[in-house]
């Protein structure tokens, strides 16, 4: 393609199309008319924008330059003039990133004085574990693309704080790169993609971690696991220059020897990340990763050739009146203990989750305890009507302050809103060398059917939800929580005595217990019902 006249035409078309459907207030629509997004299409177009623009610089007359450098100032006009409503780390890096661009291109001091004015914004959503906030916990295919941002960033402005993070990064995600090639999933996103760039970038800064897991990744083949042209045909492109660009830093193996991974270390261990609320377990037969705070959800790795991968995120209880209730559902508000778990009849369980805290969560020397309250799942899609009314909303009744309030009720509504159920359940993961014990506790007014285990999506999320190998072999198992059957006296009289007549009783709980056990000696996985009352 070098210094092709057609391919430079091209370069110009896509230029000055971009320009001409930006946004009057400089912003930029990513899923529907007038939505006027933050970071997320404004800054990632901005920054490409800048790449090809700087790639091209000098073919371009003054009036070409100055329309492309206008659009640029009118979007670092938008960018600071308002902030995202949701708490999104990525795209804070990608603001700051593409605000530090737009600099280099226009050299406005104004704009070099705003990026370092909003620097220390980020520092505030680094956790001290080491992970950055996406919506309400840490997502790990986003902490990634918030290392492939910082990056670039850093290529341009040096803060060692930037490298400082990607280090702290770098040592928390280490624990969930998988022994059979994935990565991620269980998080406040459930991402899996992988941004080669912040491993191979990061890498040739001197951070050791970020080759043993770029070297742990090629030896896997794990960017086959999920490649651009497997996503959709919106993500195609954000994930391809990612590629293209890492594709050209080459890593040096002088002096360098590989460190195995944690997944892969030959001691065992354990490892709690209690803000984010992770229990990681290894032995020499299995590697286990737990979401404390979304109901106990896990991943769960046969060390023992092949490698094996089971999933289990909970269940979901399918209503007679088809609304979905979940144990799989972020809980901010936990408390840990260490001497004692909530007593297992039902009115404590109420009493505890009523008002107060949403989970309670028990480590002990040879088991993982979490018992909380369970959400209903919202199920909210257009059908047509609705679908052209809120089209036709968008495309007449807008300036940024209404887009911003719109945005910020469709986040309220589809992605954080809580909607508790009269269902509580208790999940205990037993452990020993070489075999794992869950068993679920489900205690509920609602009845119906309950899909358990194997993999499955709660949330709103475009990126997730991608197909693994492993979910070939982690489907889900049904069981039924049927209505209590209570018994009064019936006037009709028998010999063996007064008949009882069976009744529904609509207002007491009933209880279901399932057990799972999975023994890596042998290789056997069982579920099943232990009781039922």
């Amino acid at each position: 393609f070098y210094k092709q006249k057609c391919l430079l035409e091209w370069v110009k078309a896509g230029l000055e199309y971009t320009c001409s459907i930006q946004n009057k207030d400089g912003s930029f629509d990513e899923w529907y008319p007038n939505e006027r997004g933050w970071a997320g299409p404004a800054s990632y177009i901005v920054h490409s924008l800048a790449n090809a623009y700087k790639l091209t610089e000098k073919e371009w007359n003054e009036d070409l330059k100055n329309k492309f450098k206008s659009c640029f100032y009118k979007a670092f006009r938008f960018l600071v003039k308002q902030k995202e409503g949701a708490v999104l780390a990525n795209h804070t890096a990608l603001f700051l990133l593409s605000l530090y661009e737009i600099f280099q291109i226009t050299g406005e001091s104004e704009i070099e004085n705003q990026f370092k004015s909003f620097l220390p914004d980020f520092k505030k959503l680094m956790s001290g574990e080491g992970w950055s906030k996406e919506y309400d916990g840490v997502d790990f295919g986003y902490n990634l693309a918030t290392l492939s941002f910082l990056a670039r960033l850093y290529d341009f402005y040096p803060e060692p704080f930037l490298k400082q993070y990607a280090e702290k990064n770098f040592s928390f995600l280490s624990y969930f790169f998988y022994p059979d090639g994935s990565f991620g999933g269980l998080g406040s996103r459930e991402t899996i993609h992988l941004y080669p760039y912040a491993f191979k970038y990061w890498g040739a800064e001197n951070i050791p971690l970020a080759r043993d897991i770029y070297n742990h990744l090629i030896s896997n083949k794990s960017f086959e696991n999920l490649r651009p042209f497997d996503q959709d045909d919106h993500y195609l492109f954000y994930r391809l220059n990612e590629y293209l660009e890492a594709d050209e830093i080459t890593l040096s193996d002088e002096s360098f020897n590989s460190s195995p991974l944690p997944c892969s270390q030959p001691s065992s261990f354990e490892k709690h990340f209690s803000k984010a609320g992770f229990f990681i377990k290894k032995t020499n037969s299995f590697y286990l990763v737990v979401n404390l705070k979304k109901g106990g959800a896990f991943h769960l790795y046969n060390l023992n050739k092949p490698y094996k991968a089971y999933k289990n995120k909970g269940w979901v209880l399918k209503t007679k009146a088809n609304r979905l209730i979940t144990n799989f559902w972020h809980s901010e508000k936990t408390i840990y203990h260490k001497d004692h778990t909530i007593p297992e009849n039902t009115e404590s369980f109420r009493e505890n989750f009523t008002n107060k805290n949403e989970a309670n969560i028990k480590i002990s020397d040879n088991q993982v305890t979490i018992e909380g309250r369970a959400f209903f799942i919202n199920q909210r899609y257009f059908n047509p009507l609705k679908f052209i009314l809120f089209r036709l909303f968008t495309f007449f009744a807008f300036n940024y302050k209404l887009a911003f309030l719109l945005k910020k009720m469709i986040r309220s509504l589809l992605i954080f809103k809580k909607q508790k159920a009269e269902c509580f359940f208790k999940r205990v993961i037993q452990f020993e060398t070489e075999e794992v014990s869950v068993e679920d506790v489900i205690k509920s007014k609602e009845f119906g059917s309950v899909f358990y285990g194997g993999e499955f999506v709660v949330r709103y999320v475009p990126q997730s939800n991608y197909f693994e190998k492993s979910d070939l072999y982690n489907t889900s198992l049904v069981f039924n929580i049927d209505w209590p059957v209570f018994f009064k006296k019936s006037s009709i009289s028998h010999e063996a005595g007064d008949f009882q007549k069976p009744v529904k009783n609509s207002s007491q709980y009933k209880k279901l217990r399932i057990c799972q056990n999975y023994n890596f000696k042998t290789g056997v996985v069982k579920t099943f019902q232990k009781e039922r009352n």
